[in-house]
């Protein structure tokens, strides 16, 4: 995680929030209007919020996928809210007074209330929601009896109660998929906060506040976090938060980069007049000549030549400086099974990561849904998935969508990990190799650290093209048709699912990659070990992984002999620190008959370095993706 929830960290006891799997369909025109605001009380008010648009803009949003629906997957209750930074800003003293939700489905709300917490978590005031006037996907202002004057920091929440099956009763709640702000959406359970912001983004919910007004001139920098190699330029883009009355053009700032004299620069940026207007400002800088951690500070001092009018001008952004840069590959720990219906669009999510990022990709599918499912593992983690589907990228992002992401495509989480952060260890030279009896497999693990520190060691064994008859999966999608549901480029797997589909059905049997068959883990603890090494430290570790005796999956497994070993060391920071995925060598292994050897491995797909698939005869670097998983790069002139 990039921050810390300032009350209670994500807990494996709070409630699971998800995203509506499917697209939301908008209400009927009828509705399409808001109402304005009309009470007395809201006349020379101002909207402030993480989300400020309304009426038509919130519809387009909404239609075009950029404002979804949360939820719990079930009717019931939930409350949810977010932090209101007040000490400093330009919200002190201003007074609140209505506070303004969205609901998808106003017939299945049957009660609920608003809420507003001190800095503390100690509920201060209560308000209930007049169901009577909500209305799909409009604004409700609810008043309340008093207004609510802002001194210190407090959080805004609202509950709601809901019945029914459809999405807007399952997923009652909307927020904002294209902005990331800390502390902008809360799971309250239990007079806990549960931070649910970096995997959602912010919480649609506005408040109608008085004695409050915009700033001609005020732009905030917010900070980031990331990593570096010694004495080398980087580059990077700072968020800005923009609250102003009118347009920004250009801003001064000062830089300062561990800790040295603050340099004055000046850009040009395009910010439109607005609150809380998200913009960026480009930075680089050149990183220390020894590693380890350092700051880099940005000062905002003006704002079109004025001076800046907002409190908060600086920025500390926090990087870790390595002496050498090791390519990363990425840990996908996915929850899903052959029972759960929604988990279609998993097997898609990971078909497309693996289709664009190769090697680079290590995805471990755990079919843990349901102990029916034939390729149900023994030996797993126990790792506080959410539901199915969900994965764990890293250990490091938790509760994320293993088709969506965090945003929009679970691709995209997987691009800023392995252009962002490097690789803590280096894998390389790691092999595995299928024993004669074809019980075993013997996994050699070369690891060399770039950072001291204490590595644990995890093994997983992997089979693709798993089928039979009974590998049947469950599934919710056939319902749809591909206009309804949408998909991410041509070769995307969930068009085999909706209707029309190879495997359009309710129950198809489908063919099943990235199974974890086989674990280091025993009684969910796992036997892989930990090496304490040493910076630029080399060492070797052996583990061996014993093949399933399950009938119907060993049989499987012997139809396609298509294994791979996926081995990840995770440092004292609960994070994977590099990861590799390697073909299993069954050379040796005496007997088997259909193996595909390397002069039967074909060419799959080529793709540009930022993702778009091209020809043999497009000019520049090439990933060359091949039919039995592998990948390297090409130059084409």
């Amino acid at each position: 995680m990039l921050f810390a929830a300032s009350l209670m960290a994500m807990s494996a006891s709070a409630q699971k929030l998800q995203q509506c799997p499917t697209p939301f369909a908008l209400p009927a025109p009828s509705t399409h209007v808001s109402a304005p605001m009309k009470a007395t009380s809201l006349e020379n008010t101002n909207v402030w919020g993480y989300y400020v648009k309304d009426g038509k803009d919130l519809l387009a949003d909404i239609d075009a996928g950029k404002v979804a629906l949360v939820g719990m997957g079930d009717a019931g209750t939930v409350e949810v809210g977010y932090k209101v930074c007040v000490k400093g800003s330009i919200l002190e003293n201003a007074s609140i007074q209505a506070v303004r939700i969205v609901v998808p489905d106003a017939s299945a709300v049957k009660s609920g209330s608003v809420k507003i917490y001190d800095k503390n978590g100690k509920l201060q005031l209560t308000k209930s929601i007049t169901v009577s006037e909500l209305k799909d996907c409009e604004y409700a202002n609810v008043m309340l009896d008093d207004p609510f004057t802002l001194t210190e920091d407090c959080y805004l929440a609202y509950s709601l109660t809901t019945s029914g099956t459809s999405d807007g009763a399952r997923y009652p709640i909307f927020m904002d998929k294209t902005q990331y702000f800390a502390e902008s959406m809360y799971v309250i359970e239990g007079g806990q906060f549960y931070d649910y912001s970096e995997s959602f983004g912010p919480l649609v919910m506005q408040l109608a506040l008085s004695d409050f007004s915009l700033p001609e001139h005020g732009v905030n920098p917010e900070s980031i976090s990331g990593y570096t190699e010694v004495g080398k330029e980087y580059s990077f883009v700072l968020p800005l938060s923009s609250s102003s009355s009118v347009v920004t053009t250009d801003v001064d700032y000062t830089l300062s980069v561990a800790g040295g004299e603050p340099v004055e620069y000046h850009a040009n940026v395009s910010l439109p007049a607005g609150l809380n207007v998200s913009g960026e400002l480009p930075i680089t800088f050149t990183s220390p000549a020894e590693s380890g951690a350092f700051t880099v500070a940005v000062q905002v001092t003006k704002v079109n030549g004025e001076a800046n009018s907002l409190a908060n001008t600086v920025a500390v952004s926090e990087f870790v400086n390595v002496d050498r840069w090791v390519d990363r590959n990425c840990v996908m720990e996915e929850f899903t099974g052959t029972g759960c219906g929604w988990c279609p669009r998993g097997m898609a999510g990971m078909d497309i990561c693996r289709r664009y990022l190769g090697d680079r990709f290590v995805g471990i599918a755990y079919h843990l849904f349901n102990s029916s499912d034939p390729m149900y593992p023994t030996g797993v983690p126990n790792l506080g998935w959410s539901g199915a589907p969900s994965c764990i990228i890293d250990r490091a992002m938790f509760d994320v969508d293993p088709y969506y992401g965090t945003n929009e495509i679970i691709l995209d989480d997987f691009k800023a990990r392995i252009e962002g952060i490097p690789g803590l260890v280096d894998l390389q030279g790691t092999t595995a190799v299928l024993s004669e009896d074809r019980k075993t497999v013997t996994v050699n693990a070369c690891i060399e650290a770039v950072e001291a520190d204490d590595y644990e060691m995890f093994y997983v064994l992997l089979a693709d093209s798993l089928t039979g008859t009974t590998f049947k999966q469950s599934n919710y999608y056939y319902q749809y048709d591909l206009s309804t549901i949408g998909c991410y480029d041509d070769e995307d797997l969930i068009q085999k699912f909706v209707s029309g589909g190879e495997w359009g059905s309710a129950s198809p049997k489908v063919v099943y990659d990235d199974v974890a068959i086989a674990t280091s883990y025993v009684n969910k603890v796992s036997k892989g070990g930990t090496l304490t090494m040493g910076k630029n430290e080399k060492q070797t570790a052996s583990y061996t992984l014993t093949l399933p005796t399950k009938a119907v999956l060993k049989k499987a497994i012997e139809n396609s002999w298509k294994l791979y070993a996926a081995v990840f060391a995770v440092g004292s920071n609960g994070e994977v620190a590099n990861a590799i995925r390697v073909k299993v060598n069954t050379d040796s292994a005496a007997g088997i008959d259909g193996i595909q050897t390397d002069n039967e491995v074909q060419e799959a797909g080529r793709y540009s370095l930022d993702g778009r698939r091209v020809t043999r005869y497009t000019p520049g670097v090439q990933v060359v993706r091949m039919s039995d998983g592998t990948s390297y790069k090409e130059i084409v002139k």
